[in-house]
């Protein structure tokens, strides 16, 4: 009797161990699974994580480079870079008529007058005529016989939105068009929902150290003078060269103390602001005179009443008169005419 109640005791223990070791084992097993859980959850956020950055980041690179043009020389479109320029002038055929390429030269002194129209959908991801693959969210065009590598300053005539865009296609094939946009070309010009637009087109070209020459030149040269951004110009006439000016960008400003004779108070000293970049953004209306040397410019600025400030460009000195209207501009232009080796260049 004895024996079997030692017996019942021995089975029993060895029972409660295995299930205490079994119970070990499963919470163990478990705990496994759950920190590899863990583990895959964590290396899945970080994964998204960096995407997220990625994504990010490319946002923010798309962005700088569809402002840079903007904030260079105050109109948007594609970025003005060197790329080389077909000098090709082939004829061919399309839809029954001959097309001839006008060739580099003639492109880069091309402007005309008519209707655009603009493509994607279906040409979205196929080959442009240059080589490359269409994107239809791009600034680029198509056109029958310019130059492919020339850009165009393209603005359109009913709502006067501008925009630069890159030749890298042929076509429109269609009577009366001149011009085919991307359809995000379309969009920053307005022309989405009328699907065709009367626009003006000129065209331009970027050399090898960044210079802008050609019709286009000289439009652009205004939005940006407009603006108040500093360019580096070389040449005149057709000849016309513009590159933005980085350099006067954090330019010192000098001031200097100068007599300035009104009619109340003859003897008052006003302070006129010498710098290399002029700052005609801040005044509402202005005339604009230049001056060879910074005598002559300071005589510009004691000759007339309103605000003056002298502007030293190229190696010459620009005088910007605040006037409140043409009556009062043509007023400071009488006075002014009493001097000599000036220039008025601009009045708006």
């Amino acid at each position: 009797m004895k024996l079997t109640k030692i017996a019942v005791f021995l089975l029993a223990g060895a029972i409660s161990t295995t299930s205490v070791h079994t119970f070990a084992a499963t919470k163990a097993g478990s705990s496994s699974k759950a920190h590899k859980g863990t583990a895959k959850v964590t290396k899945a956020s970080k994964v998204k994580a960096k995407a997220k950055v990625k994504t990010s980041t490319k946002k923010s690179v798309s962005t700088i480079a569809k402002n840079e043009t903007k904030s260079l020389y105050g109109v948007k479109g594609a970025q003005l870079k060197h790329v080389k320029v077909s000098e090709s002038t082939r004829t061919y055929k399309e839809k029954g008529k001959y097309h001839k390429i006008i060739g580099k030269e003639a492109s880069r002194q091309y402007s005309q007058v008519g209707i655009a129209s603009y493509y994607g959908g279906m040409f979205h991801g196929r080959k442009t005529a240059n080589g490359e693959v269409f994107n239809k969210h791009a600034y680029t065009a198509a056109h029958k016989t310019l130059a492919l590598g020339s850009y165009v300053l393209v603005t359109n005539l009913r709502n006067g939105k501008q925009l630069i865009v890159r030749i890298n296609d042929r076509g429109p094939y269609s009577k009366e068009r001149i011009l085919d946009l991307s359809k995000g070309a379309a969009r920053e010009l307005g022309m989405l929902h009328s699907g065709t637009a009367k626009v003006r087109v000129e065209a331009m070209q970027v050399s090898s150290d960044g210079y802008i020459s050609g019709k286009g030149a000289h439009s652009l040269a205004k939005l940006a003078q407009k603006e108040g951004l500093p360019l580096k110009i070389k040449g005149s006439g057709r000849d016309l060269a513009i590159k933005a000016d980085f350099g006067t960008k954090n330019a010192k400003v000098k001031e200097v103390t100068s007599i300035h004779k009104t009619e109340s108070k003859p003897n008052t000293q006003t302070k006129v602001v010498l710098t290399n970049k002029p700052e005609v953004k801040a005044m509402s209306s202005s005339l604009k005179v230049i001056a060879p040397t910074e005598k002559e410019a300071k005589k510009v600025a004691l000759q007339v009443k309103q605000k003056t400030k002298i502007a030293k460009i190229d190696g010459k000195y620009e005088v910007n008169i605040a006037v409140s209207n043409k009556s009062e501009g043509d007023k400071v232009k009488k006075q002014i005419a009493k001097l000599h080796r000036h220039k008025i260049v601009m009045n708006y």
